[in-house]
């Protein structure tokens, strides 16, 4: 509720109170003093009220309390209290002398009329118009009263009758019992004892008065109400512009936090997202070294095996090649040695005459010759074809090892390309994810600045 309205409820509110005080409900303990001290009143048709009349705060504004006809029925009768105390002898002295008035007008036809044009109070005026207020015989016998009672009252012993301790006052009822049996001859009243003569012709200006008083005040009570209820119209529009006012100003308040609190967490969500794209890079540059690494080792156990595959091939070859030579070997000196034999036993079985024996002999010589040149030729070719294995196994061992090194390089090339575009690839990958999160975390920023210049007044 803004201020405006508050202070509109207010005068709205102090305006009505102001043209009719507020109702109250005497506690028990005044009720029952009344009852004891004037028996044959019907309180249920008395009011009482905290606050004076408006016509009283305006042409009388020192009055302590009043008691008057109610305006708008026929025999209530209505009491009025500046400040309605009952807790101390004074101001209970103030309700008893307001309640003799009460005995007073009662007695006057029961106090019976219509509004505030009453028997009672055409005599009243009269008397006012005629003797004034202090020399009034209703408020010389009313004083009088009040006098008793606070001087009954002050020499209590057992206490207040209306103990204001608590809230609302407690009945003493004690205290109520000493007062009746000390001074109860003296203020239990069932007649004020005031009979008019206070003349005819100011009887004649309080009939007047009383008349006028009669028409004009609800008039003007109406007039006034009329103007109060253009003030709670006005009061209610300025609530409901200022309860409007105060919504728009909480949803954009609201919203105001909510855009601030978005900032914090677009930041937030910057500085987290930027340090995870960092971290999968970091963890990508660290998969490509390791792969490179892996990549590097399986290349190097590949180009080992290949050059022990190459090694064990060419010693196998160097193996066959000298057992291919051994065995050649082993068959000229087999082929020499049957050679040998054969021509021996040719020269066994030659001839004895000459010349038979010397042509027989020159063909056992020309046969181990040719044993012996087949033999050397045959044991030159498995030499060479030895030395021509050793030299294609030798050559195949040197192709086999350049293969194995040229695809090491290869394979070490293959790795070191993937290995960059792997770095690459986590490289721009991190760029793009920073750059994305820098167009959300600007696109936020922007997106709140603006917000925040229309709602953060």
């Amino acid at each position: 509720m803004g201020k405006v309205c508050k202070k509109l409820i207010s005068i709205s509110s102090g305006f009505y109170n102001w043209i009719f005080p507020k109702k109250i409900e005497p506690p028990e303990c005044v009720i029952k003093l009344l009852e004891a001290l004037y028996p044959k009143i019907d309180w249920s048709k008395v009011n009482f009220y905290d606050g004076l009349p408006w016509f009283v705060k305006i042409f009388a504004p020192a009055t302590s309390a009043i008691t008057l006809p109610g305006t708008y029925n026929f025999v209530r009768i209505n009491i009025y209290f500046k400040n309605f105390n009952p807790c101390d002898c004074n101001g209970l002295s103030t309700i008893v002398h307001e309640a003799f008035h009460v005995l007073q007008f009662r007695n006057i036809i029961n106090g019976f009329g219509i509004g505030f044009f009453r028997l009672f109070m055409i005599d009243y005026l009269a008397c006012w118009i005629k003797n004034g207020y202090n020399n009034h015989p209703m408020e010389i016998a009313a004083e009088e009263y009040e006098k008793i009672f606070r001087q009954c009252c002050n020499e209590l012993q057992s206490g207040n009758i209306c103990e204001c301790d608590t809230e609302p006052p407690t009945f003493n009822e004690l205290a109520l019992e000493e007062l009746l049996k000390n001074c109860g001859d003296k203020l239990i009243v069932t007649t004020s004892g005031f009979s008019y003569n206070c003349g005819f012709f100011p009887f004649i200006l309080g009939f007047i008065l009383t008349l006028l008083i009669a028409i004009i005040k609800p008039l003007l009570e109406s007039i006034f109400l009329i103007v109060d209820g253009l003030l709670w119209i006005i009061t209610g529009i300025v609530c409901a512009i200022e309860w409007l006012i105060n919504l728009i100003a909480g949803v954009l308040q609201a919203i105001c936090k909510w855009v601030v609190e978005l900032e914090k967490k677009c930041t937030e969500w910057a500085t987290t997202t930027i340090q995870k794209c960092k971290e999968y890079r970091d963890e990508g540059y660290n998969a490509c070294a390791e792969y490179q690494d892996q990549g590097y080792n399986a290349c190097s156990q590949y180009q080992d095996q290949g050059y022990n595959a190459c090694s064990q091939y060419q010693d196998q070859g160097y193996n066959a090649c000298s057992q291919y030579q051994d065995q050649g070997y082993n068959a000229c000196s087999q082929y020499q040695d049957q050679g040998y034999s054969a021509c021996s036993n040719w020269a066994k079985n030659c001839c004895t005459w000459w010349p038979c024996s010397w042509a027989c002999q020159l063909f056992t010589w020309i046969c181990v010759a040719w044993y012996w040149v087949t033999n050397l030729v045959c044991i030159t070719w498995y030499w060479v074809t030895n030395l021509v294995c050793i030299a294609w196994y030798w050559v195949t061992n040197l192709v086999c090892v350049a293969w194995y090194w040229v695809t090491n390089l290869i394979c070490v090339a293959w790795y070191w390309v993937t290995n960059l575009v792997c770095v690459a690839w986590y490289w721009v990958a991190n760029l793009v994810c920073v750059v994305w999160v820098t167009v959300i975390v600007t696109v936020c920023k922007v997106f709140t600045w603006v917000i925040k210049k229309i709602t953060c007044i």
